[in-house]
């Protein structure tokens, strides 16, 4: 029985994740024909100016959400749009966020310093980018993420596959970790636009792997989407403002080296 729940919940996380992803292709068709550019020339783009892109399709994924959870059956609670259990939720996101995302800070201005390219993306296209990626980062990226992989997939799995392994007073319900490792294996698809590389994915899956169950687990305990995506905002503009502030004022001082060394 709990097999069965198992592959009826999967196909209807894989129907959900299929109308993702062709919501990103519409994207991309719009993207091209509004700024006349080819397919190469448009994914380029989009590792420059992801945030960008990112924010302008808020809409679509936002509408992407609504339509997922009206297929699904499932009511905005169940999703998440409510505050229930808002004080222990926030207690727990914010401080670990912090801890978790100055760690995380401190590992990415190591690399950029040592010359290690965590990521793909473009992120030093100037102050007009990094501003961007900050803004996005602080705002956007948490909401978008979490209404589609904990509000969707995550309700529906634990919805579908409510049993639950028991040790003591801590209830894991298999829904919750089935969601969290499709949230890190849905992750490959930046390797497939060109945003990582297979090794920086496969390096990145430990991180990503702790953090999506901390994050599924949170969602299951609360309800509510509010920590989940203070969390996830928390630790991305962490981990991405330092990458984009660092490897700005690399390039910067490299640019005022060359322009102030004198002529031989």
């Amino acid at each position: 029985m709990l097999f069965l729940k198992a592959i009826i919940g999967l196909a209807q996380s894989a129907i959900v994740l299929a109308v993702f992803a062709l919501a990103g292709v519409v994207i991309g068709y719009i993207g091209r024909q509004l700024t006349k550019k080819n397919k190469e020339q448009w994914r380029q783009y989009r590792l420059q100016r992801f945030w960008l892109v990112n924010m302008l399709s808020a809409p679509v994924i936002i509408a992407v959400f609504f339509i997922s959870a009206r297929f699904t059956g499932l009511s905005l609670t169940e999703t998440g749009l409510n505050l229930h259990h808002l004080g222990i939720s926030l207690l727990i996101a914010v401080p670990t966020s912090l801890i978790l995302g100055t760690i995380s800070a401190v590992s990415s201005y190591i690399a950029v310093k040592e010359g290690i390219k965590p990521i793909e993306i473009t992120l030093d296209g100037g102050i007009f980018d990094t501003a961007g990626i900050i803004l996005y980062a602080a705002i956007f990226v948490g909401p978008l993420e979490e209404i589609i992989f904990r509000g969707v997939i995550q309700a529906l799995l634990m919805k579908d596959i409510g049993e639950s392994l028991n040790i003591g007073p801590i209830h894991i319900i298999y829904g919750t970790i089935l969601a969290a490792l499709i949230f890190v294996a849905y992750h490959y698809r930046n390797v497939m636009v060109g945003g990582e590389t297979r090794m920086q994915f496969l390096t990145m899956i430990p991180g990503r792997l702790t953090l999506s169950l901390f994050l599924a687990f949170l969602f299951q305990g609360t309800g509510s989407l509010i920590g989940p995506i203070i969390f996830h905002n928390i630790i991305d503009t962490c981990t991405l403002a330092t990458l984009a502030v660092t490897t700005y004022k690399k390039t910067h001082a490299g640019k005022l080296d060359i322009a102030e060394k004198p002529a031989e």
